[in-house]
């Protein structure tokens, strides 16, 4: 996880809570996620950064994955690398997929959903209560994912 330093900027009373992380530390965990990636295992995950409650990861695939659906939070996706195909919408089918690397609904597919194709340098926001997962990826496919909660549904 790349650190979140609070800076005081010049002329100002408070702190600069931004935070960056340059493309060669993103570089470098697109390296150690491709080292990490165990046999069989199509997903890899590393914490990028973030200021609670939101978070960027950068997401490391090499196949499809479980589906997944957050209740309480958008998702974007950037893709950095790589090609796929992501489904959003549909319904939820447990039990009828991989067991893939998904804590949120394992085994998880989407029925009726839409496909859309994904190349570098696309851009994909999800919002909440859609499922979504990665169907097909040619060769690799590397996001970096922003979870964003809705304050809207904090306590629901």
């Amino acid at each position: 996880m790349i650190p979140v330093a609070a800076v005081q900027a010049q002329g100002s009373d408070s702190p600069d809570l931004t935070v960056l992380a340059k493309s060669d530390q993103i570089q470098r965990l697109i390296v150690t996620a491709e080292k990490s990636l165990k046999p069989g295992q199509t997903l890899n995950v590393q914490k990028i950064t973030g200021i609670e409650p939101f978070n960027a990861s950068l997401e490391y695939r090499t196949g499809p994955a479980s589906a997944s659906n957050h209740e309480k939070e958008d998702e974007i996706f950037y893709v950095v690398d790589g090609a796929g195909t992501f489904v959003t919408g549909g319904h939820l089918v447990t039990g009828k997929g991989p067991n893939l690397n998904s804590p949120n609904q394992p085994n998880s597919v989407i029925e009726g959903g839409n496909a859309h194709e994904l190349a570098k340098g696309d851009l994909l926001m999800v919002p909440h209560g859609t499922p979504h997962s990665v169907s097909d990826v040619r060769g690799r496919l590397i996001f970096i994912s922003m979870h964003l909660p809705r304050p809207d549904m904090a306590g629901k």
